[in-house]
């Protein structure tokens, strides 16, 4: 719902968005992290510019959700993908660089390749809110060199 009670992706905030040039995203993130939460406010919506910003491993951590699974739910909503790893610590996980961890990354590609994905992923690397985590001077050229060699077609 939007602050005056509209239902999000309203044909209003379709006109709107349109006279804007703006795009509506709803990232699986917090409350939305599995797909079926998301793809249930997305099939309320009745506007076409309302997409998903999909990431996987905040489904995975929270629902254990595979990539297939959530790439068959959302599958033409997704718009922008997140990617990143983490690995399961005793009280939770910690994010790790790119292929260090615990997050199925292969079966991200092929469910990504069977929805006919074909646009932006995007590195997900949140030093502000995890301190411990490997400078970006580390995590970026490493998760460009593992791009190449796994994601690439």
């Amino acid at each position: 719902m939007t602050p005056d009670g509209r239902r999000a992706g309203s044909p209003s905030d379709d006109q709107t968005a349109k006279v804007w040039d703006k795009l509506l995203r709803l990232e699986t993130h917090g409350d939305f992290c599995a797909a079926a939460d998301t793809a249930a406010i997305l099939a309320a919506s009745v506007s076409s510019y309302v997409g998903i910003v999909w990431d996987p491993v905040n489904s995975f951590i929270s629902s254990d959700e595979k990539p297939a699974a959530g790439a068959s739910l959302l599958g033409p909503s997704i718009r922008h993908v997140h990617v990143k790893d983490f690995q399961r610590t005793w009280d939770g996980f910690q994010y790790m660089l790119t292929g260090h961890g615990d997050f199925p990354l292969h079966d991200l590609k092929s469910a990504l390749q069977q929805s006919h994905y074909d646009s932006f992923l995007s590195f997900e690397w949140e030093k502000k809110w995890h301190p411990e985590l490997a400078d970006p001077e580390i995590a970026l050229p490493h998760y460009a060199n593992w791009f190449r060699k796994e994601m690439r077609p």
